[in-house]
C-alpha cells in the first residue's frame, strides 16, 4: 500500500544561514528521490518555510526522512508531518 505523507518546514533560521545548508540539502532531496520515496519538494516563494510530499512505507519512514534533511539537523527549519490521502481522478466513474 502506498502511503503518502506531507513535510511542512517552517522556516526557523535567516535566508543567509539556510543557503549555507542549501547545497547539502538539495543533494540530500535527490538521495530520497533516487530511492523512489521524493514526489514533489519546493520552498515557499515567500521564504517562510517549504514542502516535501514523500511516499513511503509508513509514517516511521517520512518521519526518519524529515529528521535527517539537513536544514532540521542544522535548525534551518522546523517541521510537522501530515499524513496524506492523494486522490485518484481515474476512481471516479
Amino acid at each position: 500500500m502506498e502511503n503518502y505523507y506531507v513535510i511542512l518546514q517552517k522556516q526557523l533560521s535567516s535566508i543567509e544561514f539556510m543557503n549555507e545548508h542549501r547545497p547539502e540539502h538539495l543533494r540530500y532531496l535527490k538521495d530520497v528521490d533516487e530511492k523512489g520515496e521524493l514526489i514533489i519538494a519546493g520552498r515557499y516563494k515567500n521564504g517562510t518555510g517549504g514542502l516535501i510530499i514523500v511516499c513511503t512505507e509508513d509514517y516511521d519512514r517520512a518521519l526518519e526522512i524529515a529528521k535527517n534533511d539537513p536544514y532540521i539537523i542544522n535548525e534551518v527549519r522546523d517541521f510537522t508531518i501530515l499524513d496524506y490521502g492523494k486522490f485518484d481522478p481515474q476512481s471516479i466513474p
